[in-house]
């Protein structure tokens, strides 16, 4: 995942809970171009100019093994590949409301394309980034992945770079802009949230206990329906005490990790004593980097979700983690 303007976004422009967020998605809207605007008419005036934007396509097909975030995926061989031209939030923001988007975009990509055959077209003068991954138009059966994210709301359009499809995705990034959907609805939701806080701010101590307390009932209420939606992003949650019934399949395990042991070729953060026979979250050297400095400590006796595909490992079932993505420390205890 490249360094996103997301953060610095969100940094200029306060880093506030609230406001933050709202700042954030007008700042964007003021970025982005009009239909027609004198940017584009220099861009147009001057294609012949950028060669980079029409260079030769090449294409290949294959099968969406694992979603890295909404502008990332690996296919069934390893390669790894980024949607050309799309921006999506990231999952590591330091504002929360940002993340929260980031795993909507996730999730719309997760839902549309994973374990799917696709057919990948890249320009063959230029067909990866500084990562390695292939810059490639995605294309699950007849629908373009690219604009489809950004037609949702979930992503923006890469203003870095050019490409031969840009205008067709600015008008779906204004489609999005103007139904408020998905990164578009964090102005108006930050203002209805702003407005809830203002309101509770007003109350005596005994409304204020009433409202906390309704609001609990509520998040009772509605867990249900959140581990459904985790659910619809196509991972089976389980217990960690259960992974062993699931070896080959993607699932979303939950526990505390108890006992931690990093050999220096790989860090395992186990989730219970008994190493040799239950699940363990196996991190190894290559990808330690991507990872909080020391994560031996930083997760130990911490309650968290990890993803991933389980495999059994000398009798113990196990998940390895390759992108800090696919682990979360939770609040509470599962």
């Amino acid at each position: 995942m490249r360094v996103s303007l997301y953060s610095g976004k969100i940094a200029a422009a306060g880093a506030l809970a609230l406001g933050g967020a709202a700042l954030y998605a007008l700042d964007r809207q003021a970025a982005t171009p009009p239909a027609a605007s004198v940017r584009q008419r220099h861009a147009a005036a001057t294609a012949a100019q950028r060669p980079s934007a029409r260079s030769a396509f090449g294409s290949l097909t294959g099968t969406v093994a694992r979603v890295v975030d909404g502008d990332s995926l690996v296919l069934g061989n390893g390669q790894a590949v980024r949607l050309l031209g799309v921006d999506a939030p990231e999952l590591t923001d330091p504002n929360a409301r940002i993340r929260d988007a980031a795993r909507e975009s996730l999730a719309f990509v997760r839902k549309r394309a994973l374990h799917k055959r696709c057919r990948l077209s890249y320009r063959t003068a230029r067909p990866r980034d500084a990562y390695g991954r292939m810059l490639a138009y995605v294309f699950i059966g007849d629908a373009l992945l690219n604009t489809e994210i950004i037609k949702a709301g979930h992503a923006y359009v890469y203003e870095r770079e050019e490409f031969a499809r840009k205008p067709e995705f600015h008008a779906a990034e204004r489609r999005a802009q103007q139904a408020r959907v998905g990164l578009w609805r964090l102005a108006i939701e930050a203002d209805e949230e702003a407005g809830l806080l203002k309101a509770y701010r007003q109350l005596d101590a005994e409304g204020r206990r009433r409202a906390r307390r309704t609001v609990a009932a509520l998040l009772e209420t509605h867990a249900a329906q959140a581990r459904k939606k985790q659910a619809d992003d196509g991972l089976t949650l389980i217990c960690w005490r259960d992974a062993a019934q699931y070896a080959g399949q993607y699932v979303a395990a939950t526990g505390t990790i108890v006992k931690t042991y990093n050999s220096g070729t790989a860090c395992f953060l186990n989730f219970h004593a008994d190493h040799s026979r239950h699940l363990a979250a196996v991190i190894f050297a290559a990808a330690l980097p991507r990872f909080p400095a020391f994560p031996e400590r930083h997760f130990r006796n911490k309650p968290v979700r990890i993803s991933g595909r389980l495999r059994q490992y000398r009798g113990r079932p196990e998940i390895v983690l390759e992108y800090p993505t696919q682990i979360e420390i939770l609040m509470d205890a599962p």
